[in-house]
């Protein structure tokens, strides 16, 4: 044993002593050590540097299996964790190289160092495994209707799959469908994903890579954040670093039997990082992705078009004419006509559907014709000339204001889909007529329908109704449009904005500019509203500040950055805030606003904390601080010295947090700041609960909880309760310490957040437990353990783990 954890042993030095010595004994860095456990460097970091709260019980158990512990050094870490609580239950320990949970990233590791864990989806005792997650992912998307032939192909896919039999294997399948543009990739990856899903009972993941289209590509950070948090990972455990997250996303895939489908890939580059340690992945791409089919890919799928026989199917299937057969000539002109395309096939049965007095013969002959006309517009790409001329031929049966909803919905809208209020903003078509126009384009297969006022537009439509749009609409329209939307959102998002956080400052930094008269922003009764608008709209959302910076509308670029942040930064969006904010900040020397400058700093600044970016944090808090002196908002700085006090406090610098919060106060103080007040209370509970003075700590949380209670803000309070059950805990009052987190429950119930809630009745566990109450604590961590599992939230893991603790207590106690 090296002399270092040899002292650690007799001298009962701390649990982040000899973390550090077993860690440099397994020859790991703590980001190693990270991605080998699968929690967050920052974890890692606060647990070496004896942080004072007690880590998550299955946390220990990871760090255990991944230093390689064996059974004399668990037991002394198990005692290290308990000195750090002693009133606490102890730790038990599992045998090294089992999991502990489903959830907790069975990964195996292939470093250097000792500790390596084997993944495996139980322990070896099958009474001690937690029960796998009731809620697992299931984001594919709908079958496509009337979906017709291809079983060649779903045949050859299946027979992939099939492979040896084995039900799992080492490492992924990666089956990589290639073809044209409006060929049916993304139909047939999801037919088929769909037929074969019961094959991987630990969900489905999907992901839009946006290769093609009129959007920007999707990046590979981005996107691992989508499967990330798809997979339960808390967004603070992300790492900003690519590399690190599609380590992370490795870690948390081995060992499971996970179905994955991104669709519209660009390149093999942007597919590669996003591959898992297991289980099948379908890849859709107009490339032929060769690097990725070389290295990586189990098959490579080369979509033809339908065949005659498939394509009089789809044309009989959805036009519901039985007449329709093969041997007729205008039906075999059609399908040529089409390119045999089934995104063609199926807007040319909707016409034929839609007049059923109009023959065959007199359908082609005006395609042939409109073919013609447009031939000098196409780009080379035979199928999507053909395309272009179904989608022309279709776009030219429609009414004046269909053709305009159109062009504004495909051709300007910065989304992937949106919703029946935005189309009214941006075509500036009061609802009624607007639900109308896009009803008749739902039925003309030009728009898709995927819920109630939400749509869907196929990227080949979008691009033809872009050009439309360029071709046909003046500037002054368009700009218009823009304009319209940008107010329309601006709107929407303050009253969110305001159900997240009423005391929060918006003026002068938002000043609502009036909305046209057919216009109506969305309306939210109350706090759950705003924020299932706010996660239905949210990948829009985070992509208007550059869209608005593209329009040549740096002002609400930067508006609508300031109003995300309350929504993004309370439900843990960090990525999506960062670089929204990022996009934004390209604006501010265009606006010449200091003080809304200081608070997107200030914003970014907080994010970059979280995601371990102290140089980023620390440059973005001295730029906001000279920007709120340069324009003398004392308000703005007393928010930018109450964040570098929360910094100290992460740090542990507990005496720096409290100088920093005192002036912080002072400055709040002297402008009026009750809001601010609360935030820099908050935090200097905080310094004095670090240095062990829980009256001091108390008094402050105590405080902070009455601005909070006086302005409405909802989430702070139950922060607030959060810290005020800690802080009793600490100084034995356990009956204040449960009611406390019944209060910070009852909070939770009230804004409907069923995570909250459970984080709540998880720390009511600990109170109980402290408190002698056993069947208290254990009926806490079962709702906790069930409703995070609905949730399918990781965290299930850490409740299920305190469940099982207490079942060991009471077998020792006979």
């Amino acid at each position: 044993m090296p002399a270092g954890l040899r002292d650690a042993a007799h001298a009962g030095l701390t649990l982040g002593t000899l973390l550090r010595a077993w860690r440099e004994r397994a020859l790991l860095t703590q980001e190693q050590l990270a991605e080998r456990t699968g929690l967050s460097v920052r974890t890692i970091r606060r647990l070496e540097l004896d942080a004072p709260q007690r880590p998550r019980s299955t946390s220990v158990h990871l760090l255990a299996e991944a230093l390689g512990l064996d059974a004399g050094e668990q037991a002394r870490l198990y005692e290290a964790v308990r000195q750090i609580q002693p009133g606490a239950a102890p730790i038990t320990g599992t045998s090294t190289g089992t999991s502990t949970s489903s959830s907790s990233g069975t990964g195996t590791s292939s470093g250097t160092g000792t500790g390596t864990r084997t993944g495996t989806r139980t322990g070896t005792g099958t009474r001690d495994a937690p029960p796998p997650l009731a809620t697992v992912p299931r984001q594919l998307p709908p079958n496509a209707a009337h979906f017709v032939g291809r079983s060649k192909e779903l045949g050859a896919l299946d027979d992939v799959l099939a492979g040896d039999g084995s039900p799992a294997e080492p490492d992924p399948k990666v089956l990589v469908i290639v073809g044209s543009a409006g060929i049916g990739k993304t139909t047939l990856a999801v037919q088929w994903c769909t037929t074969v899903a019961e094959a991987f009972p630990d969900g489905q993941l999907y992901v839009n890579l946006r290769g093609f289209g009129t959007l920007d590509p999707l990046e590979p950070i981005s996107a691992l954040n989508t499967l990330l948090r798809g997979l339960g990972v808390p967004p603070e455990e992300i790492p900003e670093d690519p590399a690190a997250a599609s380590a992370l996303f490795r870690t948390r895939t081995a060992g499971r039997r996970l179905l994955m489908l991104l669709d519209n890939a660009l390149s093999s580059e942007q597919v590669r990082p996003l591959l898992p340690a297991g289980g099948c992945v379908v890849v859709t791409s107009r490339d032929q992705l060769r690097s990725l089919a070389a290295r990586d890919a189990t098959a490579r799928l080369c979509l033809p078009p339908l065949d005659l026989r498939e394509s009089v199917a789809l044309l009989g299937s959805l036009s519901g004419r039985a007449t329709i057969t093969g041997d007729d000539s205008a039906v075999q002109e059609l399908a040529r006509l089409c390119d045999h395309s089934p995104l063609a096939l199926r807007i040319i049965a909707e016409r034929i559907a839609r007049q059923p007095e109009i023959h065959l013969s007199e359908i082609a002959d005006e395609i042939a014709r409109d073919h013609e006309r447009l031939e000098s517009f196409h780009g080379g790409d035979d199928a999507y000339s053909d395309l272009r001329t179904v989608l022309s031929w279709s776009y030219q049966r429609l009414d004046r204001d269909t053709q305009w909803i159109l062009r504004a919905v495909a051709g300007l809208y910065p989304g992937v889909d949106f919703g029946l209020a935005a189309a009214s903003a941006l075509s500036g078509l009061p609802t009624r007529q607007a639900r109308r126009h896009l009803d008749r384009l739902v039925s003309t297969h030009l728009v898709e329908h995927q819920g109630r006022d939400r749509y869907h537009v196929h990227d080949l439509v979008r691009a033809y109704a872009a050009g439309e749009s360029r071709r046909l609409d003046p500037p002054s329209a368009r700009e218009a449009a823009v304009a319209r939307l940008l107010t329309w959102f601006i709107h929407c998002l303050y009253a969110a904005d305001t159900a997240f956080a009423p005391d929060r400052m918006r003026a002068p930094m938002v000043r609502l500019a009036e909305l046209d008269a057919p216009v109506e922003p969305v309306a939210f009764p109350d706090l759950p509203a705003a924020l299932r608008w706010c996660e239905l709209e949210h990948q829009t959302l985070t992509a208007l500040p550059a869209w608005a910076c593209a329009n040549d509308a740096p002002l609400a670029a930067c508006q609508i950055a300031y109003l995300m942040e309350s929504f993004l930064a309370h439900y843990k969006r960090y990525h999506e805030l960062l670089d929204s904010h990022k996009a934004a900040m390209k604006a501010v020397p265009r606006i010449g606003n200091p003080q809304l400058a200081g608070h997107l700093l200030s914003a970014m600044g907080n994010t970059c904390t979280e995601l371990l970016l102290s140089e980023e944090a620390n440059r973005c808090y001295r730029q906001a601080t000279l920007a709120f002196r340069e324009c003398g908002d004392r308000r703005g700085e007393a928010k930018v010295m109450g964040n570098l006090a929360m910094v100290s406090v992460d740090q542990q610098d507990y005496r720096t947090a409290r100088a920093q919060c005192e002036q912080a106060l002072a400055l709040a103080s002297e402008a009026g700041y009750e809001r601010g007040r609360a935030h820099v209370l908050d935090t200097l509970g905080e310094a004095h609960f670090g240095l062990g003075h829980y009256a001091a700590a108390i008094e402050c949380w105590r405080q902070a909880l009455g601005i909070n209670r006086s302005s409405g803000a909802f989430f702070v309070q139950a922060t607030n309760l959060t810290n005020l059950g800690r802080a009793h805990a600490a100084s034995g009052d356990h009956a204040g310490a449960i009611r406390n987190h019944l209060e910070a429950i009852s909070i939770a119930r009230s804004i409907r957040s069923a995570r909250g809630e459970a984080a709540a009745q998880l720390n009511l566990g600990f109170a109980y437990r402290a408190g002698g109450n056993m069947r208290a604590a254990e009926v806490a961590w079962r709702q906790a353990f069930d409703t995070f599992t609905e949730l399918g939230d990781t965290k299930a893991a850490d409740a299920w783990a305190e469940l099982r603790e207490l079942r060991e207590l009471r077998r020792n106690a006979g």
